[in-house]
Parts: C-alpha cells; sequence; structure tokens
C-alpha cells in the first residue's frame, strides 16, 4: 500500500470542509450515539464549531485556559489567553472554531470526542488544572473547562462538526497536509497542547 501525495484531493477536501456536510451534533444522534447513516465510517479530516459566536466569545475573553507542561520543565503549566485577534481569526461567519482533526475514522473517532454515554468526564479531576481526563475528547475537553461545568447538552446544540471523506490509507499523506491546512487556516481553539 503506497499513500499519494495528491494537492487536488487536499484543494476538494478544503472546499468540503468550507461549504459541506455542516451538521449540529444534535441531529447525528440516533438511538444515544452517532448516525452510520449520516457520519461514515471512513477517512478523513473533520472541524467542530461553536455555533453562537458572540456569546462564546464574551466566555472565552476572561478565560484562562491551562495545559500541563513536561515533567522535566521548570514550570508546571502555561497559561492560554484567548485574545480578540485569536479569536476573530477563529472565527468564519457566526461559528468559532474549535478543533480541527484527522482520523481513519470519521464517525468513531467524532464520536470520541463528544462521549454520548458520559454526562461528566472529570470525575474528581480539577477543570483547567492542565491535567486532561482523557487524550481523546480534546473539544468536550476545552470547552468544559472553558465554561466550568459539563458541557454534553451544550455541545449537542451549539457544536456543529465538518467534515471532508479522505478514505484509505492510500489517503493519509492528504489528510496529514489537510488537516494542517485547516488548523493554520481556521487558528482552532483547542488544537493547543504542549509540544513533546
Amino acid at each position: 500500500m503506497s499513500a499519494v501525495f495528491s494537492e487536488e484531493k487536499i484543494k476538494k477536501g478544503f472546499k468540503d470542509l468550507d461549504q459541506k456536510n455542516s451538521e449540529i451534533i444534535k441531529d447525528l444522534i440516533k438511538n444515544g450515539g452517532i448516525s452510520k447513516t449520516k457520519l461514515p465510517e471512513k477517512g478523513g479530516v473533520y472541524i467542530f464549531w461553536w455555533n453562537q459566536s458572540k456569546a462564546f466569545e464574551e466566555k472565552l475573553k476572561g478565560c484562562t485556559y491551562q495545559v500541563k507542561a513536561k515533567k522535566s520543565h521548570e514550570v508546571n503549566r502555561i497559561d492560554i489567553r484567548f485574545t480578540k485577534e485569536w479569536i476573530d481569526k477563529a472565527t468564519v461567519g457566526n461559528k468559532i472554531c474549535l478543533y480541527v482533526g484527522k482520523t481513519t475514522n470519521l464517525r468513531s473517532r467524532i464520536s470520541k470526542h463528544i462521549k454520548l454515554g458520559s454526562p461528566t468526564l472529570w470525575n474528581g479531576k480539577k477543570r483547567n488544572s492542565g491535567t486532561k481526563p482523557n487524550t481523546v475528547s480534546q473539544m468536550r475537553i476545552g470547552l468544559e473547562t472553558v465554561f466550568e461545568k459539563d458541557m454534553l447538552e451544550e455541545i449537542k446544540v451549539n457544536v456543529s462538526v465538518t467534515w471532508a471523506e479522505m478514505d484509505e490509507y492510500s489517503e493519509a499523506v492528504n489528510r496529514f497536509f489537510l488537516e494542517d491546512k485547516m488548523i493554520s487556516h481556521n487558528y482552532p481553539l483547542f488544537n493547543i497542547d504542549v509540544e513533546r
């Protein structure tokens, strides 16, 4: 199996993410999970969006988001501040870009971000301590840290997702570059972590 670079496929994916397949999370849910008929079990790149930018923007302005530093560093935590410039760069129309990712299975990966079966992720852990309750729910963890509460019900009605299908391992290179392109184009709020 070979993974082959294709600028044409990356451009098509960019267009798909910009214009097509936008779905509010609640519209993807069927029988307590993400519907197989609405969201494909195929590879691709996806973007989560917050749909009410003004109210969310006000909440972000007063928030300091913390990430945990490496144990070998002198600093324990790094404060991330959401500036107006950053929020403006992350805003497209009336939506704010929350997270951009790539996967070999869109339905599974997006389900892991949302965790529909878990009303709480934290189980006694302190929000905004720099320590995350898991490593697969970055979008939800980011929102729950900003709002300082469980956000599952709000996510269902206020978050939408767009995606571009790029299935098969032969698309691995294209998924990688499309994810990078979308991060640099949309400045997502929760793609932030300490370099390894």
